[in-house]
């Protein structure tokens, strides 16, 4: 959702209500702001706030947005070409990390390749040599896939990686 009056939006919960009260105060009908207003700022407010940590450690600066995928190493960006030239193979680069939806077509291609089925994600990855494998064994792929800015691809777009 894209918030119109929550702009720039509140980092913790408490800071959320103080801009609310603020919002609510000024626009409310019964201080002559307009009903329809003061609904989209309900609204706004009704999605946000259940987004919204409690409080932020000392130190917490919010994660900046990113336009495109930065740089790979020569070995994970040989391996993505290998996998644009599958058609209809959809795969997501996640850190060094390749994940390839479950796609019984190319199942022995994925498997000559170097992939490996992980049955808790229900995918096929690959990671380069030395890249270490935390212990998170019981994270969902989505988790994952957020916390490492993970990238979709489908064989489009390749052109925007640049090798380190």
């Amino acid at each position: 959702m894209t918030y119109k009056y929550f702009n720039p939006r509140p980092v913790t919960l408490d800071d959320g209500k103080a801009m609310y009260r603020a919002l609510a105060d000024a626009n409310h009908p019964d201080h002559g702001g307009s009903v329809e207003v003061m609904q989209v700022i309900n609204a706004e407010w009704d999605d946000l706030k259940g987004r919204l940590p409690k409080f932020v450690p000392p130190g917490y600066k919010p994660r900046e947005e990113k336009a495109h995928r930065q740089d790979v190493r020569p070995e994970v960006a040989e391996m993505l070409r290998n996998l644009a030239g599958l058609q209809g193979l959809k795969f997501d680069l996640v850190g060094d990390w390749i994940w390839c939806d479950p796609s019984a077509r190319h199942a022995e291609t994925l498997k000559g390749l170097g992939f490996t089925w992980s049955t808790n994600r229900r995918r096929y990855y690959w990671h380069p040599a030395g890249s270490k494998a935390g212990r998170a064994r019981k994270c969902s792929y989505s988790h994952i896939y957020a916390k490492y800015d993970g990238q979709s691809y489908t064989g489009k777009g390749l052109d925007e990686l640049k090798t380190a």
